[in-house]
């Protein structure tokens, strides 16, 4: 079951999107990336919603999971949605997972039905979300994986498959006929690695300054949103897989979207 929790609290496209509604769903909206994406949009002025397993505190409204029963979940989302007639310019699905292993280790067998669901299987109640309660000119955003778009993931496979699904949801989304709403676009954004307390954790040996910070992502995102144009963030296009990827050259560090300089940063002492 699910609950929900209320608190009171081509450049053509940005011109079109000023008419959707400013209302945001965020679904793992409480993992690293989700909550800077929340924290963004909700200093750009949107209303923000947070989908995850535990409450976002900053965002405007949550709606909590309880187990994974992602049918009863995804029935319990779709009739608060439709009884509130809730409609979206945006939706995000940030939720996912990594494991590893290769097609000899049995473990890649076990892990297989929790990489579905974490990374393929949310990304396909986000899909089913976006073609019934995204607004006209929307815009729908899944995560992807820049490792398995290069190509075969011998070490991490059920991941890799995983993510695979999920590339193929957005270029299926982008097609006519997919659902979508008149106008809506879909993107895949592709991170490398990105710098949250889990992957500090992981691999606290890592070199942090070579890791993309959530807020590169989260920036993007709100400007692909229609905040403004601008020359530091690739435009938006239908279908498009952004690749977000940090360089650490001497003394600085620098943040790209699609080889476009997004950030720029010194090394700190």
């Amino acid at each position: 079951m699910l609950t929900a929790v209320t608190r009171n609290c081509a450049r053509t496209f940005s011109r079109q999107f000023s008419t959707v509604p400013r209302n945001v769903l965020v679904n793992g909206g409480n993992g690293a990336l989700g909550q800077s994406i929340v924290s963004t949009f909700k200093a750009g002025g949107w209303n923000t919603t947070s989908m995850d397993f535990e409450e976002n505190k900053e965002a405007d409204n949550n709606v909590l999971f309880a187990g994974k029963d992602w049918e009863g979940n995804l029935k319990s989302l779709l009739g608060s949605l439709e009884q509130n007639q809730q409609q979206f310019g945006v939706i995000v699905n940030v939720a996912g997972g990594w494991a590893g292993g290769g097609a000899g280790d049995a473990e890649t067998l076990s892990n297989f039905n929790t990489m579905l669901d974490m990374n393929l299987h949310s990304s396909l109640t986000a899909a089913h979300i976006a073609c019934n309660y995204l607004s006209d000119n929307g815009l729908v955003v899944l995560t992807g994986a820049a490792p398995v778009y290069a190509g075969g993931t011998p070490g991490m496979l059920s991941y890799g498959v995983s993510k695979a699904g999920v590339h193929h949801i957005v270029k299926s989304l982008s097609e006519e006929g997919s659902g979508l709403p008149t106008g809506a676009s879909a993107v895949c954004i592709l991170p490398e690695t990105i710098d949250t307390p889990g992957n500090r954790m992981a691999m606290p040996d890592a070199d942090y300054d070579a890791w993309t910070r959530p807020s590169v992502i989260s920036n993007c995102v709100l400007t692909w949103a229609g905040k403004d144009e601008t020359d530091k963030c690739p435009p938006l296009t239908n279908g498009e897989f952004y690749t977000f990827k940090t360089y650490k050259k001497g003394v600085s560090v620098t943040d790209y979207c699609n080889e476009v300089e997004v950030s720029y940063r010194h090394l700190s002492n």
